[in-house]
C-alpha cells in the first residue's frame, strides 16, 4: 500500500483582508472555477449548525455585502518534507448573496463572486 506524501487541503477564507476562521466550521462547500477565457468565479455555501446555534455572521451586514473582497487559500502539508504549502486559489469580489430556506427552518447562504480579471 502506497501512502500519499500530502495531507488533504485545509482552506482559509479572508473577507476584506480579515481571516474568518470561525466561518469555516459552517462552510458546507467551497467551489473555485478558473478559466483562461472567462473570469474566475467562486461559490461558498454556509449553513447554521442548528436552530438553537444561530450562525453569528448571518445578521452581520458588514461581513457579506456586494463588493466585499474575498480571498480563498488552500494549504496542503507535505508529509515527506514536513512543511505546509499554501496557494491562493482566488481573490475576488462578492457579486451575489443567495439565501436558501430549508424545510427544518435553518438558513443556508450561498455567496458568489468573480475575480477582477487581474492578478
Amino acid at each position: 500500500m502506497v501512502m500519499s506524501e500530502f495531507s488533504g487541503p485545509s482552506f482559509s477564507i479572508k473577507i476584506n483582508g480579515v481571516a474568518k476562521d470561525a466561518l469555516l466550521s459552517h462552510v458546507l462547500e467551497i467551489v473555485v472555477d478558473t478559466s483562461i477565457f472567462m473570469p474566475s468565479m467562486f461559490s461558498i455555501l454556509i449553513q447554521e449548525a442548528d436552530l438553537e446555534d444561530r450562525f453569528p455572521y448571518m445578521d452581520d451586514p458588514t461581513l457579506f455585502f456586494i463588493g466585499a473582497q474575498v480571498e480563498i487559500t488552500a494549504k496542503t502539508i507535505n508529509m515527506g518534507l514536513g512543511f505546509a504549502e499554501a496557494e491562493t486559489l482566488i481573490k475576488g469580489d462578492i457579486t451575489a448573496i443567495e439565501p436558501i430556506f430549508m424545510e427544518d427552518g435553518r438558513v443556508r447562504l450561498r455567496i458568489r463572486g468573480y475575480d477582477r480579471g487581474t492578478s
